[in-house]
């Protein structure tokens, strides 16, 4: 069977997963997200002078790095592949730490490739399952920190050097790349994940981590290792717990990591290992109640993907709604009107403005304002509380909802459509190109779901927002001063389950 077939079977099963409306719509979504990668891949390869450089280059810090890899019957080939991707590796100082569950013990062959290469540990066992074989493969680390590699992928021949060149930097307790996908050849790159840098509300969301994932070894051992009862998604498990007990992680924003699809990867159909995200969500669960938050998890309808709707622990705070661009007593009653019938939170107040006056807003009592512009629809009667749930347990100093557009059609004010106007952080490909989300269809995804996911985002609109008091009346203070704001010292959060609706009309001044 070659790759193309597997490739049916993944459109098949998306088809019967997705329908038709849904399949059209992903196809959409990659078609503008194209950035040419797979034809551009070599473009971010280092350059032989560049490898040579690596390779005599010495670090202060020149930590030991062992490398976790359970192995179960892989095909020849592709375990060749693995290996010697860590074997050229242009970073020396690491351990291979190999521990074989399979019926087709690979001894022999590890033996003939290595050459005697004391770096690499081998350990033959019974099959204990994914968990329990890993840990079997971390008591035989001797490294200060450990790295995750699956036994028919393969690393960038710079992966370890440039996890240690970030160490050297930052001093990090975790750290994670960047990632592809390969065909069985291991000749076309595709499907490039360009990660954030360490997005924790984001990872409640998805396991966006997930490879190369390299951790301090003895934080690896308090966690209690990889836990069986996460069997399926075990690596999302341990991720959550290594994050948690991290003062620093860090992202390397390479591609150092190569995930081969074929027959037997969950990478070739995503559709195929439901237990596997069953097991995720009981993981972010446990996650959350390890931090304290209280809040209900739920699968999305693509696998692999989450979200947290929060609960509050006590009285809910005073929320003070502010309707900026009212002209008139008579829009705001009107307005007033609507959200009152629109709005369950029992704790909220309104007042309207024509544009935000730090002077006015220090009068007013609460712990937060909710921004938003005059006539935006709301989506139920759980929006404020979704909003306000969020900025609670998180922490956060503004939660920002979904913001659409919804505008009549050139010929016909009887046909609308609804587009982005806000929708989180915009990202960068490969190539440093930006991908931007306004204006994108109302259903657009976002490149790996992320339109659709809460995460930690670097700035937040004027309105469409709950937002902290004094840091409102901060940051309004600051704009009518003409002073630009350090946003980086406040904790943004994107809420995409609260889609705020503006509807625009041909004749609106």
């Amino acid at each position: 069977m070659n790759f193309n077939f597997y490739k049916l079977k993944k459109t098949a099963a998306y088809f019967k997963h997705y329908g038709v409306k849904k399949m059209a719509q992903k196809a959409y979504g990659k078609l503008v997200d194209r950035d040419d990668y797979s034809e551009r891949f070599m473009e971010l390869m280092p350059t032989e002078e560049e490898l040579l450089f690596q390779r005599s280059r010495w670090f202060e810090k020149r930590p030991l790095i062992s490398i976790l890899v359970p192995v179960y019957n892989p095909p020849r080939e592709y375990f060749k592949e693995m290996l010697l991707s860590v074997i050229n590796q242009t970073y020396f100082n690491w351990q291979l730490c190999l521990v074989d569950a399979g019926t087709q013990k690979q001894k022999d062959f590890i033996d003939e490739l290595a050459r005697g290469d004391e770096r690499i540990c081998y350990k033959s066992i019974e099959n204990g399952m994914i968990a329990a074989n890993t840990n079997e493969a971390l008591a035989m680390a001797e490294g200060e920190y450990i790295a995750l590699l699956d036994n028919d992928d393969t690393l960038s021949l710079e992966a370890l050097y440039r996890m240690v060149e970030k160490i050297n930097e930052e001093d990090a307790d975790c750290l994670y790349s960047d990632e592809d996908k390969m065909d069985e050849t291991g000749e076309k790159h595709f499907c490039p994940h360009i990660k954030p840098d360490y997005n924790p509300v984001l990872l409640q969301s998805n396991n966006y981590i997930c490879h190369l994932f390299v951790v301090k070894t003895d934080i690896a051992r308090q966690v209690g290792g990889f836990s069986s009862e996460y069997d399926g998604a075990q690596d999302y498990d341990f991720i959550l717990k290594c994050t948690e007990m991290s003062g620093k992680v860090s992202h390397v924003p390479r591609i150092l990591y190569n995930w081969r699809t074929h027959s037997g990867s969950t990478s070739s159909n995503p559709l195929s290992k439901m237990y596997a995200y069953e097991a995720g969500k009981k993981a972010v669960e446990a996650h959350l109640a390890r931090l304290g938050k209280k809040g209900m998890v739920s699968m999305l309808e693509d696998m692999g993907f989450y979200r947290v709707d929060y609960s509050f622990d006590g009285e809910k705070p005073k929320v003070q709604v502010v309707v900026l661009g009212v002209r008139s007593n008579e829009q705001a009653q009107e307005y007033f009107s609507y959200l009152r019938e629109n709005t369950e939170y029992d704790n909220m107040s309104l007042c309207a403005m024509n544009e935000a006056d730090a002077d006015r807003l220090k009068l007013q009592e609460c712990e937060y304002f909710c921004v938003l512009s005059y006539g935006m629809k709301v989506p139920d009667p759980q929006w404020l509380d979704r909003l306000a749930g969020c900025a609670a347990a998180e922490g956060a100093d503004a939660v920002a909802a979904k913001v659409l557009v919804s505008q009549p059609f050139a010929l016909s004010e009887a046909v609308n459509r609804r587009f982005i106007a806000y929708s989180g952080d915009d990202y960068r490909d490969a190539f440093g190109k930006v991908h931007i989300n306004a204006g994108k269809p109302a259903w657009y995804r976002g490149f790996f779901n992320r339109v659709l996911l809460q995460s930690c985002i670097s700035a937040i609109p004027k309105t469409g927002i709950l937002i902290s008091r004094d840091v409102y009346i901060e940051l309004v203070r600051q704009q009518w001063d003409m002073k630009e704001p350090d946003l980086e010292k406040y904790t943004f959060i994107y809420e995409p389950a609260v889609e705020l609706t503006k509807e625009h009309r041909r004749n609106e001044e």
